[in-house]
C-alpha cells in the first residue's frame, strides 16, 4: 500500500519526530506542510529543513529568494522562526539576505 508524504509525516510527528526534511527537487514540501498545519503541534517544536535545487541556484540570488518564499508558503509556516540559510554544497557565497 502506497501512502502519501502527508500521512507518512502525520505517522512521524504523532510518534515525536520534531525534525522534518524536505526539498524543493523532493516536491514533498506541500505535503508536509499539510501534516504540519493539522498536527496541531505548535511551529516553535518543530524543526524543518529544506533546500533549494541548484538550477534555482544558478538562477542568482532573487530565485534563491523566491524560493525560500515558496516554500514557506508551501509548508503553511506563517512565520521564518528558525529559518536558516545555509550554503552547504554550491556557491551561495554571493547570496545575501
Amino acid at each position: 500500500m502506497e501512502r502519501t508524504a502527508r500521512e507518512c509525516v502525520a505517522d512521524a510527528l504523532s510518534l515525536g519526530y520534531r525534525f522534518l526534511d524536505c526539498a524543493e527537487f523532493y516536491g514533498n514540501e506541500s505535503e508536509v506542510g499539510k501534516a504540519i498545519a493539522e498536527s496541531g503541534i505548535p511551529r516553535e517544536e518543530l524543526y524543518l529543513e529544506s533546500k533549494v535545487w541548484t538550477t534555482t541556484i544558478e538562477k542568482g540570488p532573487d530565485a534563491v529568494k523566491a524560493q525560500l518564499e515558496q516554500t514557506l508558503v508551501r509548508n503553511h509556516i506563517q512565520t521564518r522562526l528558525g529559518l536558516e540559510v545555509s550554503p552547504v554544497h554550491n556557491n551561495l557565497r554571493n547570496y545575501q539576505k
